[in-house]
């Protein structure tokens, strides 16, 4: 093969150069010119630069799977006439590429990588190639472009099969924000699909990580977001409620809106309504009904003459950030014009966990105990003698986590005794008694905010029924906190009361000029706890299950009962000249009849008496059990409410998994392939069974 390969080289010089030995050279040309080594099979544009054999013969087992077999055979009957012994190794024939078992685990290979943050540059290290022998010495380890290609495939399939899903599901709840990768390279949106399954199972699905350019306006982000939506072939009145953070990179897209969304007297009235709450923050404490001398004083040096934050102090970050969402809420609400928003639950909880820092005092004992902790942390010697005592180190206070303060308070309170000890060998000054009693306090006045904050993150399970009951557990928390002993913790409690009646008024309360019945609906519809709602409540979210039944669900009004016998025709048309509005009003009769059904649905529904709330108590499960038996119109809107989320805890795990796959010398990882691999990460349960 090898001579008439030089013969047809069409004239050029083709030199052996240094004798070769090995026969893999009677497969391969080396041309000295060129210094490259050429394949020598039919249609083959295979070169290699320079003359490594272990490359040539990795070419073979690839591609030219009969040659490489032939390859094996010549050096076992060389190395029999040599009198050596042939290794195990070179005796085992390879699976064809096209073999099934080749492929079942080539796809299995591609989606063990996409799920980790592993590159796909790891097929071609040596130690992997060992690897997989040792495991499967018949395996053909495939080059990273196969993996490559092979992951696009997966992602076809995937992609079928949510597209699927997302068309037999439910009203859909979707999830946006924006995320920033490591060194501020490229920014992506990233957009989650939540709904019930026809079997009343809750599904959380990944719809998008793009990469989205700067500037993030408003409009840009509205525009990407649907993109993404047609995408999906999925009709946009499939939409139900879509969720947005309150955090800078979200604002920071709305303050470009334009002026058409909002007008300046919007703007004022935001504005107004913003110095309100404080207003009525601040005079919920300092009018309060308080005994103690102390307590009045505390209040007005905490929140009255409460020093302006400056740039230095890490809290002020957020502080800004709280403002700057409340001046845009509006933009945010008149945007998704045709999909109803709803903030974060857990970010309008965070807030509320943040307004406590008004307090001086608890600013003062908070901002100590995060020196010493970074005292602590930036110590080798400090934390290496923590970590033989208590087998655990301090956490710091991150600003981007939720309810980050509790989890430092919490881990301090611990490691209490070893804390002291640990400062002591090191001359360092710890917390006074009383100061470890109020740390102690302030842990037990956060700890239901972060228990209520994992609650409300759940993605396997509904929570949109629970905000309600969350919120009134929350405020009679802080309300009993009025009489604490620690005068700091009972100044906290009246202004996070304040905060949690500025942050979610708009809940809430129906009079409010702003109301959203949403926590209401979910609250009704679960039917272990609507009797916690007021009757205006009751009302306000009885009217929003009817207008959302109307939106989404007007081809299955029903024109009454049918009947199998034929009606007789009329001998003549009377009023023809009237026909048109006749036709109005049997249709205006026709909806009449619907609603009149919905409404006797939830008569029944409210008369009826279910259990007392558990803490098994499913009210997805009461509504999949009572599918068909008579709320069959109420059981859809039950479906569209449970079935979503209202925070943003599934776009923030998306980004958390992004980071993963971009880690180290993989963070020029992005565009398309990052989108390929995150998608494949997070739907892997759609297509598992198709590896």
């Amino acid at each position: 093969m090898a001579s008439a390969s030089q013969e047809s080289a069409g004239g050029s010089e083709v030199l052996r150069g240094r004798k070769q030995s090995s026969s893999v050279w009677n497969y391969f040309t080396y041309d000295s010119t060129a210094r490259r080594a050429v394949c020598n099979a039919a249609e083959c544009k295979f070169a290699q630069s320079g003359r490594i054999t272990s490359n040539l013969r990795t070419h073979l087992s690839r591609k030219h799977l009969d040659q490489y077999n032939a390859l094996l055979e010549a050096e076992k009957k060389a190395d029999s006439a040599a009198g050596k012994k042939t290794s195990t190794a070179k005796r085992v024939s390879k699976w064809s590429n096209d073999a099934e078992s080749q492929a079942s685990a080539t796809n299995a290979l591609a989606a063990f990588i996409a799920c980790t943050p592993t590159s796909v540059n790891a097929v071609q290290h040596r130690m992997f190639s060992t690897f997989c022998a040792r495991l499967r010495s018949d395996y053909v380890v495939p080059g990273r472009t196969k993996i490559t290609d092979t992951m696009d495939e997966l992602y076809a399939v995937m992609k079928a099969k949510v597209g699927s899903a997302l068309q037999n599901g439910g009203l859909i709840t979707i999830c946006a924000d924006i995320w920033t990768k490591k060194g501020m390279t490229e920014s992506f949106l990233g957009v989650t699909a939540h709904f019930l399954s026809p079997e009343w199972e809750h599904k959380a699905v990944t719809l998008a990580v793009r990469s989205l350019r700067r500037p993030h306006t408003a409009s840009r982000i509205k525009a990407m977001v649907y993109q993404i939506i047609e995408e999906w072939k999925i009709p946009r009145d499939r939409f139900f409620i879509i969720v947005t953070d309150n955090g800078a990179n979200m604002t920071a897209g709305f303050k470009e809106v334009s002026l058409d969304l909002i007008d300046e007297e919007d703007s004022e009235a935001v504005a107004e309504a913003n110095q309100e709450c404080e207003a009525l923050a601040t005079t919920a404490v300092l009018n309060a009904s308080m005994d103690e001398e102390a307590l009045s004083e505390s209040v007005e040096q905490g929140l009255a003459t409460s020093e302006p934050s400056t740039p230095a102090d890490p809290d002020a970050v957020i502080r800004e950030e709280m403002q700057d969402y409340d001046a845009q809420e509006a933009d945010h609400d008149a945007t998704f014009d045709e999909i109803q928003r709803i903030p974060c639950f857990n970010h309008l909880l965070q807030c509320v966990v943040r307004s406590f820092d008004t307090v001086k005092e608890c600013r003062d004992i908070i901002k100590k105990a995060k020196k010493l902790v970074s005292k602590f942390n930036h110590s080798n010697t400090a934390t290496a003698a923590l970590v033989d005592r208590s087998g655990k180190k301090l956490l710091g206070d991150v600003e981007t986590r939720w309810n980050s303060t509790y989890i430092m308070l919490k881990r301090l309170c611990e490691l209490k005794d070893d804390v002291d000890h640990v400062c002591e060998q090191n001359g360092w000054d710890s917390f006074l008694p009383q100061e470890w009693s109020t740390i102690d306090a302030l842990r037990k006045f956060l700890e239901p905010f972060d228990t209520y904050t994992s609650i409300s993150s759940g993605q396997d399970y509904t929570t949109n029924d629970m905000y309600v009951a969350i919120l009134l557990e929350l405020d009679k928390h802080c309300r009993a906190s009025f009489q604490s002993r620690k005068t700091m913790v009972s100044v906290a409690a009246h202004v996070v009361v304040a905060a949690l009646d500025q942050r979610f008024a708009r809940f809430l309360d129906p009079n409010n000029t702003k109301h959203n019945p949403f926590y209401l609906a979910g609250c009704f519809l679960n039917p272990f706890l609507w009797r916690l709602l007021t009757n205006e409540q009751v009302d306000s979210a009885v009217k929003f299950v009817k207008a959302t039944y109307g939106k989404y669900f007007p081809s299955e009004i029903s024109p009454g009962p049918s009947t199998d016998e034929q009606q007789p025709s009329p001998k003549r048309a009377r009023f023809a000249n009237l026909s048109d509005k006749l036709g109005d009003l049997r249709t205006h009769m026709v909806a009449e009849r619907s609603r009149s059904t919905l409404e006797n649905e939830i008569g029944r529904y409210k008369a009826a008496s279910y259990p007392e709330f558990t803490e098994q108590s499913d009210a997805v499960r009461f509504w999949k059990s009572s599918h068909g038996k008579g709320f069959e119109k109420l059981s859809k809107i039950a479906a569209a409410v449970l079935g979503g989320v209202a925070t943003s805890t599934s776009t923030e795990q998306l980004f958390s998994v992004s980071g993963f796959q971009t880690v180290g010398r993989r963070n020029r990882l992005g565009g398309h392939r990052l989108e390929v691999e995150t998608l494949l990460n997070k739907n892997l349960s759609f297509y598992e069974n198709s590896v």
